[in-house]
């Protein structure tokens, strides 16, 4: 069904593009968040900004972005404590349900490695401080958002060069 949905989609052009899939086939948002919880938890700002636009674009509310990376960040903290204790990194993903996609999987697994469970703990109160924010103060909610996105990726910057 979804390629019928693409053939539609590029009916008349030569040449079917890897955006024109992007842009009909499945739920892109769900993508578009993952990219962006993995963007911050590089530290990787120009990403950041890219896939916070793209999903604020789609009209994804800041309270679904913000949980998103909640998800996230309790996922690699669980991944953190677990190798912190010094279970290997297949049992370690494994509590995890559901388990990483495998093409992200060693992308988990280096940022899991990287932050340390205290710095995820501070990263998951930044994102939860944001979400209450965003529900009492009347501040725009996508500038609050957008704010704890670049704040938690320049913590992971720094966590970075510290591990060097």
């Amino acid at each position: 069904r979804e390629l019928e949905k693409l053939a539609l989609y590029a009916a008349g052009k030569k040449r079917v593009e890897l955006e024109d899939a992007r842009a009909c086939v499945g739920d892109s948002s769900v993508a578009t968040l993952d990219s962006l919880s993995f963007a911050v938890a590089a530290g990787d700002g120009a990403e950041t900004d890219r896939n916070l636009l793209r999903a604020l674009n789609d009209g994804t509310a800041p309270i679904g972005i913000l949980r998103s990376l909640a998800r996230h960040f309790e996922r690699l903290h669980i991944t953190a404590t677990r190798l912190a204790s010094g279970v290997g990194s297949d049992q370690a993903l494994k509590a995890l349900r559901p388990e990483p996609f495998f093409k992200v999987r060693d992308e988990f697994l280096r940022q899991a490695r990287l932050w340390s469970p205290p710095h995820l703990a501070e990263a998951l109160g930044r994102v939860l401080e944001t979400e209450v924010a965003c529900k009492r103060t009347g501040s725009p909610a996508a500038t609050l958002t957008g704010r704890a996105c670049h704040e938690i990726a320049a913590l992971a910057r720094r966590i970075h060069r510290s591990a060097r």
